[in-house]
């Protein structure tokens, strides 16, 4: 393996996958392409929608719109184009490395095949680490853990906190 595959995340996150089934290469979409399935999705009608933050491996950050795949787990969304042989997600709900709780927890998805993505443009040219594969940052709308659980529209206003967040 070439020295600059040894790193395929940033060495802050450790992010493994328990997939172990053989993955197809996936595929690099343009904003273009990811835009105008977003755009689809919107003018659907589809209930539940919700706007995330993709950092794509075209190399933008590109605000999307997708929705949960059923209504009982609001945080596993249809996500099937962005990541072909399926994503992992944790949930984010401490600013991490400092430990500190978040208003609004977030949540994180990716490639549950590092080895078979392509680099991530936008993390590597925004955050200057190798990273593989596109990048959804969600975020949680609820504040207590006593509330259900639901995700909020993620703004453009919070793109510079969802770097800070993707860099710590």
């Amino acid at each position: 393996m070439p020295p600059e595959d040894l790193n395929l995340f940033s060495q802050r996150w450790l992010i493994e996958s328990d997939s172990v089934e053989p993955s197809l290469p996936e595929p690099g979409l343009s904003a273009a392409d990811i835009e105008k399935a977003s755009q689809a999705l919107l003018k659907s009608g589809h209930s539940g929608l919700v706007r995330c933050l993709l950092f794509a491996t075209c190399g933008d950050i590109i605000p999307i719109w997708t929705r949960p795949t059923n209504e009982e787990d609001v945080d596993i969304l249809d996500l099937s184009h962005l990541f072909p042989n399926g994503y992992s997600s944790y949930r984010i709900p401490a600013f991490p490395i400092l430990n500190s709780p978040m208003i609004h927890n977030w949540r994180i998805f990716v490639t549950q095949s590092p080895e078979s993505a392509p680099e991530n443009v936008a993390i590597s040219q925004k955050l200057g680490f190798i990273w593989r594969g596109n990048v959804v940052l969600a975020k949680y709308g609820n504040t207590t853990f006593m509330e259900k659980d639901w995700l909020k529209n993620v703004r453009n206003t919070s793109t510079e906190f969802a770097m800070v967040l993707l860099d710590a």
